[in-house]
């Protein structure tokens, strides 16, 4: 076995006269990861699992024993990655508690600061009760009772047919009077406005009314209404008219289509339409003197002329462009 495990890859593919270029050629894999397989550059590879894929693609490749490259590898360089794979790992981890530890130290340690200080604010200044001692001084003044209110009104009741008494009992009437104006006042007010209100509506109603049945209907109005009931009737006389032509038209087509189609008609010279049919769709249509058509689709169109099948031109694109039909393709 050579000192190295790239040294033996490479002298076993020399010994079968096998070049990197056919290597490449039969597993697709790069030529400077074949070189750095050879070369013992392990790290220029993209992992250990690509790796191991790499020597079985070149051992197949070259004919050698597979399982045997792979436990050579592992013995010369394979568990030796893994070892200084794993310690590197273990290594970063700790790195990472290391820095856990120390952010979880400076939070820790700020906050017990910042509770030490709060602790240290309140016992240096203490919240003061001022303003309870203010409220309470203040409820017992606001409560007291004004000494007008205390002594108890005194009233004197004049005696029955004295002066005192009539002119108490006028006074009384006055006061009375005047309070009870405003309710008057208003109770009347509001029976007014609702005669009012109640008499404009009557009015209103009876207004357009009143006047339509005097109004007489002129001249000029009459011949208006006289001309738009001729309009109308010669509209209804050339439906009817449209309708009865269209019925005793002698030219009846009758498109059926297999596959979806699109067209383009005239009927007795007039304007053209545009139109598509869907696939298993049948549409007919009344002439007079002919049509003229435009098929979208000639494979999927079949056309009947009065009950008689009517032969497409041949198309090269699929499409029949002004086809005339009249009563002379059924002769």
């Amino acid at each position: 076995m050579a000192d190295d495990f790239g040294t033996h890859l490479k002298r076993q593919r020399e010994q079968r006269g096998i070049s990197l270029d056919e290597i490449t050629t039969i597993t697709k894999i790069h030529v400077r990861y074949l070189k750095a397989l050879e070369d013992n550059q392990f790290d220029d590879l993209p992992g250990e699992v690509f790796i191991k894929g790499f020597i079985r693609s070149y051992g197949r490749a070259i004919g050698a024993n597979v399982n045997e490259l792979l436990e050579t590898y592992d013995e010369t360089v394979g568990n030796e990655r893994i070892e200084k794979r794993q310690q590197e790992i273990r290594k970063d981890e700790n790195e990472t508690r290391k820095q856990v530890t120390l952010v979880n130290t400076f939070v820790g340690g700020f906050l017990g600061l910042f509770f030490l200080f709060a602790v240290w604010y309140l016992v240096v200044n203490p919240p003061k009760n001022e303003t309870s001692e203010d409220t309470r001084k203040a409820l017992p003044a606001e409560a007291s009772p004004a000494p007008e209110s205390s002594k108890p009104s005194e009233t004197l009741t004049p005696k029955n047919g004295s002066p005192d008494s009539d002119a108490g009992e006028g006074e009384t009437e006055q006061k009375a009077s005047p309070e009870n104006k405003p309710e008057d006042e208003s109770k009347s007010l509001g029976k007014e406005n609702k005669t009012q209100v109640a008499e404009k509506k009557v009015s209103g109603q009876a207004g357009p009314e009143s006047g339509e049945a005097e109004k007489p209907v002129s001249e000029k109005e009459n011949s208006a209404i006289m001309a738009h009931q001729k309009t109308q009737q010669v509209q209804e006389d050339s439906g009817r008219s449209a309708e009865k032509a269209e019925a005793e038209a002698p030219l009846n087509l009758a498109i059926e289509v297999t596959e979806n189609a699109w067209f383009n008609m005239a009927v007795d010279g007039a304007e053209e339409r545009d139109f598509i049919l869907p696939a298993g769709e049948t549409k007919e249509f009344k002439a007079q003197e002919g049509f003229l058509l435009t098929i979208g689709n000639r494979r999927g169109t079949r056309l009947k002329l009065n009950g008689k099948v009517l032969e497409l031109p041949a198309s090269s694109d699929n499409v029949v462009r002004k086809f005339q039909v009249n009563a002379k393709s059924i002769e």
